[in-house]
């Protein structure tokens, strides 16, 4: 192999390698996006509770489960982009994809 092939796919499989750990990044940090919107959906929830016909709490309960269909919609997305990824550098590399899924999941 030519050695400036090889250095071309040496950088080819970088490439990959760092959108992975940029998925991984986002994915994280919207994780705990999500997190704390469950924090304050379940605040808003039990402010409901005392105030049943209060408008700004169902406003802003609202508000948050919107964001966090939002969230979980950029979630699937960004899933779908690691699998993509992760199937393109075990295709680079010529070996089955690893199962990257923590335990527990779908």
């Amino acid at each position: 192999m030519d050695p400036a092939d090889g250095r071309e796919r040496m950088l080819q499989r970088h490439e990959i390698v760092v959108r992975i750990i940029e998925a991984n990044s986002r994915r994280l940090h919207l994780e705990n996006e999500i997190n704390g919107l469950d924090i304050e959906r379940r605040i808003a929830e039990r402010d409901l509770i005392a105030k049943p016909d209060d408008y700004e709490i169902r406003a802003r309960l609202t508000g948050i489960e919107t964001k966090m269909e939002a969230s979980r919609g950029e979630s699937v997305r960004l899933e779908n982009e690691r699998d993509w990824l992760d199937r393109s550098l075990a295709e680079f590399d010529g070996a089955p994809p690893a199962d990257h899924r923590p335990h527990g999941r779908a």
